[in-house]
C-alpha cells in the first residue's frame, strides 16, 4: 500500500519509491478535463490497490502562481463528495507558506478544511509524514468541508450569464431527457460540481405539463424563430425536443450567421431574410436571447437584440417576440414590455429556487398562447399597414378640412386599437375593445354633416355622395337588406339640445349608404353581422366568442381598406 503522489513534472518526489505516481494528465483542453482524466487515474489505482493517502504538488503548470494542486484537491472531495477515494487525508508539497498561498490562490480555503495538510518542500518532512499516515485522519464529515470552502466563479467565462445559460440548458436538457453537449462539461466542472453539492439535485423523475394547443389553427403550420448565440451549443436542439409534443409547430434557428465574429449591420439584413424567406409558411413566433453578439458582453443595455425587436416590428408587428435570457436587470425587463414583448423568460440560475419544471412549463405555456395570437394579430398588422398607406396617400389629396380631420381620428383609432390588441393576452375583453374602435372607424366616415358624405333630405331619405360627388339616394336598397333581417326604422328621432326632435341615422343606415354610394363591394350581410356585433359588445347582448370575434374583426378591416380607396 502507498500514497499517491499527482505532479506535473518530474522533480524530487516523482522519483521516491515512497509513491504510487500520477501525472496530470495533459491531453484535456481546459483544466477540469485535465483534473477529470487526472481523477480517473487516481480512481483506477485505488480500486485496485489500497492507497493511504493523497500527495499533490501545489504547482500542476508551467506557471507556478497558478497554485492549481489546491484546486485539484478541491476537486477531488467535491466531484466524489468525500466518498471513497475522496476521503483520504489530502498532503500539499510546495515552497509557498500558507501565508502566501491564501494571499495569491483563489483556493486556498482546501487549507482550512478537515484531513488537509500543508507541507514543505523536504524529502524528510514527506517521508516522515508517511511513514506515520495511519496517525493522519480521514475526512469525516463532507458537509464540514463545504462549510469551510469557497470555489470562485471561473474567470474564462465573458461574464455570469454564461455561466446560467450553461446550467440552464443542463438543467432542462435533463427534464427533457437529452443527452446534451453541455453534460460532460457540466459534471467535469469543479465549480458547476461545487454548486450542486451546496444544492443538491432531486432524483425525481420529471414529467412536464404542455399546455393544449387551440385546435382552431391545428391544420396549418406554426413556425418558430431561434436567435441565441448559443443556439448551436444544445439551445437549438433543446428548443426543438421541448416543442416536438406539438405535431404543427416547426423550430428553426438562425442560419448563415457567426455570432462570435459578425457584427449588427449583418445581424439584422440575416434576421430580415430569415423571417421573409417562405412568406406562405410565416414565422409566428421568435424565441429571442439579449446578449447574443460579442460586443453585448460589455455593455449594460441597448444590446443588439433591442435593434432585433425594433426591425420585426418593423416587418409585422404581429410576429410575437419571447425573451429567453440570462438577464434579469429590471431595466432589460421594462425596455422590451414597453416595445409589447409577449413575455420575458430567466433562464435558471444555478441559485434559482424555481425548478426546471416550472421555468420550462412557463415557457411552453407563453409560447403556445404567443403562436395562438400571433396568427391572428399577423393578419391586423398587415391590414392595419395597408389602411395607413391608403390614409397617408388620401391625406394629401382630399381638401375639405372636415374630411381631412376624419382621416386624422382614423388614425388615432388604430393607435388606440392596436394598443388594445396588445393587452389582449392579459384580458379578453381588450379584443372587444379593439373592434369597437374599428367600428368606430367605420363609423367615421359615415358621419352626417353638411360638409361630409352622407345626407337626410325630406326628413325621410338618405343621400349619400358617390365618388364622382353627386348624391344617391340609398333609403330604398338600404331598407330592403335591413327588413330581411330586423323590423325597424333606418332613421330615428333624438332629443335635441333645444327640447326639439332631431333625426339621427342609426349605424347601419349610415354606413350602409357610404358602402351602396362609393364602393362596388356591397357586403350588406357583412355590415348587419358586424353591426349586431357591435350592438352585443356595447350594449351587454349576447356574447360572441373570441374566435368569432376575431374573425369579424378581420372582415371589418377589409371594409375600411375598401372604404379607404373610395374616401
Amino acid at each position: 500500500m502507498k500514497p499517491a503522489l499527482i505532479y506535473y513534472k518530474e522533480n524530487v518526489f516523482s522519483q521516491l519509491d515512497y509513491f504510487q505516481n500520477i501525472r496530470l494528465a495533459t491531453s484535456g483542453h481546459t483544466v477540469d478535463e485535465r483534473f477529470y482524466l487526472t481523477f480517473n487515474d487516481l480512481s483506477e489505482s485505488y480500486n485496485k490497490e489500497e492507497i493511504t493517502a493523497i500527495f499533490i504538488m501545489n504547482t500542476l503548470s508551467d506557471n507556478a502562481i497558478e497554485l492549481q494542486g489546491l484546486q485539484m484537491a478541491h476537486y477531488i472531495r467535491i466531484i466524489t463528495r468525500g466518498e471513497g477515494v475522496g476521503k483520504l487525508p489530502i498532503f500539499l508539497i510546495g515552497s509557498e507558506n500558507i501565508t502566501e498561498l491564501l494571499r495569491l490562490s483563489d483556493y486556498s480555503s482546501i487549507l482550512q478544511t478537515p484531513a488537509v495538510e500543508l507541507l514543505p518542500y523536504s524529502k524528510e518532512k514527506v517521508k516522515n509524514v508517511i511513514d506515520n499516515i495511519h496517525t493522519y485522519k480521514h475526512l469525516e464529515n463532507y458537509e464540514g468541508y463545504l462549510k469551510k470552502t469557497h470555489i470562485p466563479q471561473p474567470n474564462n467565462y465573458l461574464s455570469h450569464h454564461s455561466i446560467t445559460s450553461e446550467w440552464s440548458l443542463y438543467q432542462w436538457s435533463k427534464c427533457l431527457n437529452i443527452k446534451s453537449a453541455i453534460e460532460n462539461h457540466i459534471e467535469r466542472n469543479l465549480y458547476y460540481r461545487y454548486v450542486t453539492s451546496q444544492h443538491p439535485e432531486c432524483g425525481d423523475k420529471v414529467t412536464i405539463d404542455y399546455p393544449p394547443y387551440p385546435s382552431e389553427s391545428e391544420s396549418e403550420k406554426k413556425r418558430i424563430l431561434i436567435i441565441d448565440d448559443e443556439a448551436d451549443k444544445g439551445w437549438g436542439e433543446l428548443y426543438k425536443r421541448l416543442f416536438s409534443h406539438y405535431s404543427n409547430i416547426e423550430v428553426n434557428t438562425l442560419k448563415g450567421f457567426d455570432y462570435a465574429s459578425d457584427t449588427k449591420e449583418a445581424l439584422l439584413p440575416k434576421v430580415k431574410e430569415t423571417i421573409e424567406e417562405k412568406p406562405f409558411e410565416p414565422y409566428h413566433l421568435v424565441l429571442l436571447d439579449i446578449r447574443l453578439l460579442q460586443d453585448d458582453f460589455n455593455k449594460k443595455t441597448d444590446f443588439s437584440s433591442f435593434d432585433v425587436i425594433n426591425m420585426l416590428q418593423t416587418l409585422n408587428k404581429g410576429i410575437q417576440i419571447i425573451i429567453v435570457t440570462a438577464s434579469n436587470k429590471a431595466w432589460n425587463l421594462q425596455y422590451t414590455l414597453n416595445k409589447n414583448v409577449f413575455a420575458y423568460i430567466t433562464k435558471e440560475s444555478i441559485f434559482d429556487k424555481s425548478c426546471s419544471k416550472e421555468k420550462l412549463e412557463e415557457l411552453l405555456k407563453q409560447s403556445v398562447n404567443a403562436i395562438s395570437k400571433s396568427h391572428f394579430l399577423k393578419k391586423v398588422a398587415e391590414n392595419e399597414k395597408k389602411i395607413l398607406d391608403r390614409l397617408n396617400d388620401k391625406t394629401s389629396t382630399i381638401s375639405v378640412p372636415i374630411r381631412k380631420k376624419m382621416l386624422d381620428n382614423i388614425r388615432e383609432q388604430i393607435e388606440i386599437a392596436w394598443i388594445m390588441l396588445t393587452n389582449y393576452r392579459f384580458d379578453e375583453r381588450y379584443l372587444r375593445y379593439a373592434y369597437l374602435s374599428y367600428y368606430q372607424i367605420l363609423e367615421l366616415f359615415a358621419e352626417p354633416s353638411p360638409d361630409m358624405y352622407i345626407k337626410i333630405k325630406n326628413k325621410k331619405d338618405i343621400y349619400c355622395e358617390d365618388i364622382n360627388g353627386n348624391d344617391i339616394n340609398c333609403s330604398e336598397k338600404l331598407k330592403m337588406i335591413y327588413d330581411k333581417t330586423w323590423k325597424g326604422n333606418l332613421i330615428q328621432q333624438t332629443q335635441g339640445t333645444h327640447k326639439e326632435k332631431e333625426l339621427e341615422l342609426t349605424p347601419y343606415a349610415r354606413i350602409g349608404s357610404w358602402m351602396f354610394a362609393r364602393t362596388t363591394n356591397r357586403h350588406f350581410m357583412t355590415l348587419l353581422e358586424l353591426n349586431s356585433t357591435r350592438n352585443n359588445n356595447t350594449h351587454g347582448g349576447s356574447s360572441t366568442s373570441n374566435i368569432d370575434l376575431e374573425k369579424r374583426l378581420l372582415k371589418m378591416m377589409a371594409l375600411i381598406i375598401d372604404f379607404m380607396d373610395n374616401a
